[in-house]
C-alpha cells in the first residue's frame, strides 16, 4: 500500500457563527420516491437531471422537466455518495456494501462493480477525463480505479484513519483525502505529497485554481494552502458537535454547508467566512451540492426527498473573484483599519513594506519582497499604514512547514501526528451525516 510522508501543522483564526440569520426559502422543485433518507445528490452536467443515492440502496436519476425518476438498483446497502462524469454518460456510486459501481446512465445498467475495499465506501469521484475513479473507505484506504478495466491504477493508498472524502484537484494532478488528517497525493502514482496535522475533516473541496483546500470538520470550516498546508482561515458554520458536509460554488466565491442533525443549510462568503444566506428544511439535511452553473443548490433529506433550490444571488465585488483574489481583497479591506489583528499564519502574506509617501518630499520607500503561498500572486497594497498585532497562538501550531519524506514504517512515523480515531460510530453514517 502507498503510505505517506511530509506533514504540516496548522493554526486557528476564528470567524463568528450567526445562526440567527436563518430564513425561509421556497424550493424550485421537490422530488419524491426514495423510501428513506437521501444521503447524496449530484447534478448532471447540463443540470436537466439530478442523481441521488439513498439508504434504501438505490440511485435515482431525476428528470427535472417531468419529475420522473429512473431507478438504478444493485447495491445491497446504503448508497453513501454519487458522482456523474463530465460527459454525463456515466454515474459512479459508493455503498455500505463495500463496493463501487459504475453505471451507464442512459441504459440504467451496471457496467462495473469494483470490489476490494474491506469496509464501507463513503466517497467517490470521477477524474476530469472520466478515465479513473477515486474512492475512500472505512478500511482506511483510498483507491484509484480504471473505469475501462475495473482494475486498480496502483496500490491502495493508506490514509490516516477512515477516509470520509476524496477529491481530484481541478487540473487532475493531485488527490486530496480527508480522514484524521487531510493528505494530498500524486494522482498518477499515489505517492504522498503533503499531510496537514490537526485537520480532521469529513468533507472537502478544492478551490477553483487548486491552490487551497476547504474542509468541513466538527462545526467548523477551514481553508488550507494545498502546497504547504498553511491554514488561512477557520470559522464556525454549525454547532460544535455537527460534522459538516460542504460544496463550493463553481466560481469559488461561496460555500454551502450542512451539519449533522441540522435542518438548515448555510451559504458563506469564502473570502470573509460570513454567512450570507440560509436554506431551511423540515427535516435533517444529508446530501448537498452546488449545480455546475452555480444557479442551483440540491439537497437530500431525512424525509426521502430531493430538493432543488435557487442559489442565492449575491452581489458585491467578491462574487466575481477567484478565492485567492477574494482573500487578498479581504486583507486589503482590513488595511483600512488602524489596527489589524491577524493570526501568525497570515504573516507570510503581509511580511513586506508597502510604498509609503514621504509627507515632506513625496518620495517613496522601496518595498521589501517576501515569500507568499502559491496562488496568492497579486501584490498586497495597503492604502494606508496599519499597525499589525500578531495573535498569541502557539507558533508551532500556526506556522506551516513541509517536512522532508521520512523513511520507515507507517505506524512509526505517523503515530505522533494522527489523533486517536473515534470508533464509537460506524458505516457511512459518520461520514455523511
Amino acid at each position: 500500500m502507498h503510505t505517506w510522508s511530509p506533514s504540516v501543522s496548522s493554526g486557528i483564526a476564528n470567524v463568528p457563527w450567526y445562526p440567527e440569520r436563518a430564513s425561509q426559502r421556497v424550493p424550485e422543485q421537490v422530488f419524491e420516491g426514495h423510501e428513506t433518507q437521501v444521503r447524496c445528490v449530484c447534478f448532471h452536467p447540463d443540470e436537466n437531471k439530478l442523481v441521488s443515492g439513498s439508504d434504501d440502496g438505490t440511485l435515482r436519476v431525476w428528470d427535472r422537466a417531468t419529475g420522473s425518476a429512473e431507478v438504478l438498483s444493485g447495491h445491497t446497502d446504503w448508497v453513501c455518495d454519487v458522482d456523474v462524469s463530465r460527459d454525463g454518460e456515466l454515474v459512479v456510486s459508493a455503498s455500505d456494501d463495500n463496493t463501487v459501481r459504475i453505471w451507464d446512465r442512459k441504459l440504467g445498467e451496471t457496467l462495473h462493480v469494483f470490489e476490494g475495499h474491506e469496509n464501507y465506501v463513503i466517497s467517490v469521484q470521477f477524474s476530469a477525463d472520466s478515465r479513473r475513479v477515486v474512492s475512500g473507505s472505512g478500511d482506511e484506504t483510498a483507491r484509484v480505479w480504471s473505469v475501462e478495466t475495473g482494475e486498480l491504477a496502483f496500490e491502495p493508498i493508506k490514509c490516516h484513519g477512515r477516509v470520509y472524502c476524496v477529491s481530484y484537484s481541478p487540473d487532475g494532478d493531485r488527490i486530496a483525502s480527508g480522514a484524521d488528517s487531510i493528505q494530498i497525493w500524486n494522482a498518477e502514482t499515489g505517492s504522498g505529497l503533503l499531510s496537514i496535522r490537526n485537520s480532521k475533516v469529513v468533507s472537502l473541496a478544492w478551490t477553483t485554481n487548486g491552490t487551497h483546500v476547504i474542509g468541513g470538520g466538527r462545526g467548523k470550516v477551514t481553508i488550507w494552502n494545498s502546497h504547504n498546508g498553511e491554514q488561512l482561515r477557520t470559522w464556525q458554520a454549525h454547532s460544535s458537535v455537527a460534522t459538516i458536509k460542504l460544496s463550493l460554488s463553481p466560481s469559488g466565491s461561496h460555500l454551502v454547508t450542512r451539519g449533522w442533525n441540522d435542518k438548515t443549510a448555510f451559504v458563506f462568503d469564502v473570502s470573509t467566512g460570513e454567512q450570507v444566506a440560509a436554506i431551511q428544511h423540515d427535516e435533517d439535511v444529508y446530501g448537498i451540492v452546488y449545480s455546475p452553473s452555480g444557479q442551483f443548490i440540491g439537497t437530500g433529506c431525512d424525509d426521502g426527498r430531493v430538493y432543488l433550490w435557487k442559489a442565492p444571488i449575491l452581489g458585491g465585488p467578491s462574487a466575481n473573484l477567484s478565492p485567492a483574489s477574494s482573500f487578498l481583497s479581504f486583507l486589503d479591506v482590513c488595511t483600512h483599519l488602524s489596527v489589524l489583528i491577524i493570526p501568525r499564519s497570515l504573516m507570510v502574506i503581509i511580511q513586506r513594506s508597502t510604498a509609503t509617501c514621504n509627507s515632506a518630499g513625496g518620495t517613496a520607500t522601496k518595498r521589501r519582497s517576501s515569500s507568499r503561498p502559491p496562488g496568492l500572486s497579486q501584490d498586497f497594497h495597503a492604502s494606508r499604514s496599519a499597525r499589525l498585532i500578531v495573535s498569541p497562538a502557539d507558533p508551532q501550531q500556526s506556522r506551516g512547514h513541509v517536512l522532508q519524506p521520512i523513511r520507515g514504517s507507517h505506524s512509526t512515523r505517523r503515530a505522533e501526528q494522527s489523533p486517536k480515531r473515534d470508533t464509537s460510530t460506524r458505516r457511512c453514517r459518520s461520514g455523511n451525516r
